[in-house]
């Protein structure tokens, strides 16, 4: 909902700058079976003093909120939309310290530990501003401090790099030799913790959506199945280590044009893209919240899920995706499926593969591999994504079982896309040796070479070592993998 985490002004003014969404936001939602609301707002708006008591207008609001959700049979979830700071100062750094989040915190839960209409805390959104301390570390030290004040509430636990769920265990509680995740961090005496990821569909997995759905398509030949994509790494962790695990944002635009509000445009296919990925929730029993709604979003923005003629009567026109959410509703009686104990890594199996590792247009099932799959860590990233591979970073290969590799050959659509590499493997992906000659000054557009006589594993390890040439595009591409018949 766009509630008290709405608007630009900072802290601003209620009813100018921000406001929480009205009674009959709840009442048309809940017509469509959709009840678990996901209600934003600033820290610097509900307690405006560090360690100060919290302000009424905001303290009022997310109790109208809980009143109005549970009128509707629904409950909230309570999101300190601050993506990890405080007026801009990270959490941990020199002005804002842990405890006074903890302080935050502890005055939210004398509030609301004892509110049933309150379903859950989700402790911070997106926390990317890290300054001294670890987002691990900070939220374990807040859980600790909630429980610690009688509140077994469950907590929602959002993760590093936008929490994003494609990256997810490649970014949250790392270990650093091997550059994956060790698993969950959070040690709950309450044992009432869910893991929260975010899931976009467009190129670079922001939710911006800049680009039509051709636009998209002509990038990503594979667009209907992203969202699947990008959820199953997340799905994988949490399955892997028996935890909860939900989706706290996702969305695909419903208009193509946002300044023709009142005749939306809107391309059917990206109704496809969320129906698959839903469908994909449902199966693994995976709950989700869809980002976003209410009237402060105005009609024009691309992911608003309010209707149309709550702006303009004469159109009565539900949003798009509204109507793909009310064909997934609620299920109280979903059972989480339970995971087998595995490898933490993107599979991508021989069989699925036939042999190779593809991407670009003869193959997208793997274009975001060499584009946007490692997000932070795969590419440089400045004011936007360089078209470069960013150096010590690498992907992770599942070939489903051992096999004798012969050759591995890589092919881009430019020069000096990949100067410098290793080839590891191993059998059991986590003792790892070189398994190809190291190349260090590759300035071609290609290049292909013999694995060592012997080479016998089901894992492979393709890391950059060597930055390649800085472009202005992704750089397209694929590496095929040869292994004897």
């Amino acid at each position: 909902e766009s509630t008290g985490g709405s608007g630009t002004t900072v802290p601003g003014i209620p009813g100018q700058n921000y406001a929480y969404v009205t009674e009959n936001a709840y009442k048309y939602f809940a017509s469509k079976g959709l009840d678990l609301f996901r209600v934003p707002f600033l820290w610097e708006r509900i307690q405006p003093t560090l360690r100060g008591p919290l302000e009424s207008y905001n303290l009022n609001g997310l109790k109208n909120s809980a009143h109005w959700a549970d009128k509707y049979g629904g409950q909230i979830i309570l999101d300190v939309h601050n993506y990890n700071a405080y007026f801009n100062n990270p959490i941990g750094g020199n002005n804002v310290s842990v405890e006074d989040f903890i302080d935050l915190w502890i005055r939210l839960s004398n509030e609301f530990k004892n509110d049933g209409r309150v379903y859950a805390y989700d402790l911070m959104n997106e926390p990317v501003n890290i300054a001294n301390v670890s987002w691990e570390e900070i939220s374990q030290r807040v859980v600790t401090a909630i429980r610690a004040n009688g509140d077994n509430k469950l907590i929602y636990i959002e993760g590093n790099s936008w929490s994003s769920s494609e990256s997810w265990p490649y970014v949250n509680n790392v270990d650093p030799e091997i550059g994956i995740s060790r698993g969950p961090w959070i040690n709950d005496p309450a044992n009432n913790i869910i893991y929260s990821a975010h899931c976009y569909f467009d190129l670079d997995g922001s939710g911006s959506y800049q680009r039509s759905y051709d636009e998209e398509l002509a990038l990503n030949p594979n667009l209907p199945n992203i969202g699947v994509e990008r959820a199953i790494p997340f799905i994988d962790w949490c399955k892997r280590y028996g935890v909860r695990g939900s989706f706290g944002e996702f969305n695909a635009p419903h208009r193509e044009d946002s300044s023709d509000w009142a005749d939306p445009q809107y391309d059917n296919r990206w109704k496809i893209v969320m129906e698959n990925f839903l469908d994909k929730l449902d199966d693994e029993c995976f709950e989700a919240t869809a980002w976003a709604a209410g009237m402060w979003w105005g009609p024009q923005s691309k992911l608003n899920l309010y209707p149309v003629d709550q702006y303009a009567p004469e159109f009565q026109v539900d949003a798009v995706m509204t109507d793909v959410l009310e064909n997934h509703p609620s299920d109280p009686n979903a059972v989480p499926v339970a995971g087998e104990e595995k490898p933490i890594l993107y599979s991508w199996t021989l069989d699925r593969i036939k042999s190779s590792i593809q991407i670009g247009s003869s193959n997208a099932t793997m274009y975001r591999w060499f584009d946007s799959y490692y997000n932070d860590n795969w590419f440089e990233d400045n004011t936007g994504r360089d078209g470069y591979f960013r150096p010590n970073y690498w992907a992770i290969i599942d070939l489903g079982e051992n096999y004798n590799l012969t050759k591995y050959i890589i092919e881009t659509d430019r020069t000096n896309a990949v100067r410098g590499y290793n080839f590891y493997g191993s059998q059991n992906g986590t003792d790892w040796s070189l398994i190809a000659p190291s190349v260090t000054d590759n300035t071609s557009a290609s290049a292909q070479a013999n694995f060592n006589s012997g080479t016998n594993v089901r894992y492979v390890k393709f890391q950059v070592t060597n930055r390649s040439q800085n472009h202005s595009d992704p750089v397209n591409g694929w590496i095929n993998i040869l292994k004897e018949l």
